[in-house]
Formats: C-alpha cells, sequence, structure tokens
C-alpha cells in the first residue's frame, strides 16, 4: 500500500516543484528586506490635493513625493514620467492601473510639510519595466541576462 501511494504522490510532488521555489523566494524576499533586494513592485499611487505617493521597493512601504511637489496627474504619459523619476535605477517603459484599491495613510497636502494621518482608498498604477521571464520569475533585463548565462555555464550562483 505505501508503494502504491508513494508513486501516486509523484506528481503532486512534481507539481508542487514550481511553487515550492516560488515560495521559497517570496520568503527570501521578505528576509531581505532593508538589503538592497526588492521586497515590493514600484508603484505610484495618487489623490487630487495631495501629494503623490510611491512604494520604497525595498522596504514595501508608501512614501510622499521626495519633491514636494507632484500631485495628480491625468494623462499615462506623466504617469509614466512620474514612475521613471521614482524609481531611476529600474528601466521603467509602461504604467498599468492596478487591479485592486489600496488603502495608503499619510497623505501629505501639497505645499505642506506636514502629513496627517488621513487615509485614502486609491487605485495605484504599477509601474512596469523590461523583464525577462526566468524560470516563473520575470527579473529585470539585465539581471535575468546574468542569471541566463550563469546557469549556462552551470555556476553555482544562485539567480
Amino acid at each position: 500500500m505505501a508503494a502504491v501511494m508513494g508513486s501516486a504522490m509523484l506528481p503532486l510532488l512534481a507539481l508542487l516543484g514550481p511553487a515550492a521555489a516560488l515560495a521559497g523566494y517570496i520568503e527570501a524576499l521578505a528576509a531581505n528586506a532593508g538589503t538592497g533586494f526588492a521586497v515590493a513592485e514600484p508603484q505610484i499611487a495618487m489623490f487630487c490635493g495631495k501629494l503623490n505617493m510611491h512604494v520604497n521597493i525595498q522596504t514595501g512601504k508608501w512614501e510622499p513625493d521626495t519633491s514636494g511637489t507632484k500631485s495628480c496627474f491625468g494623462r499615462k504619459e506623466e504617469i509614466l514620467q512620474y514612475c521613471q523619476e521614482m524609481y531611476p535605477d529600474l528601466q521603467i517603459t509602461n504604467v498599468v492601473e492596478a487591479n485592486q484599491p489600496v488603502s495608503i495613510d499619510s497623505w501629505c497636502k501639497r505645499g505642506k510639510k506636514q502629513c496627517k494621518d488621513h487615509t485614502h482608498i486609491v487605485v495605484p498604477y504599477k509601474c512596469l519595466g523590461e523583464c525577462v521571464l526566468v524560470g516563473v520569475l520575470c527579473l529585470p533585463v539585465g539581471e535575468a541576462r546574468g542569471c541566463l548565462l550563469d546557469s549556462y555555464r552551470e555556476s553555482s550562483s544562485v539567480c
């Protein structure tokens, strides 16, 4: 009976492989918060009359516009340009509206240095960059190129 059950479980284990790898990747991201690794995807959020917010990709927290002046864009080109300003180290090439609204605290009024603890529910924009699929992950082009070369050379480094 144990042999039959063991062989029946093999296909199930094979299916769990990618999911387990993804879970391990997510766990590694969470463990490396604040170490230079990204733990969140780049996003921006707007609420007219308040400073724009963006996600700090190292901490996953929403932060107000760094210039203290940007608020409420209407055109996709403006949103794309703002994403590129907020994430200069990423090659942001596109923006899309997120599927779900989010609740964000501590919005600052435009022209004010003090931020009140007001919560607004908004639909943010995802700042998308060029990426290459490596397994189940979409890595930035430069990083993915290194991973693909390493795996081609059978290097022991982990992507």
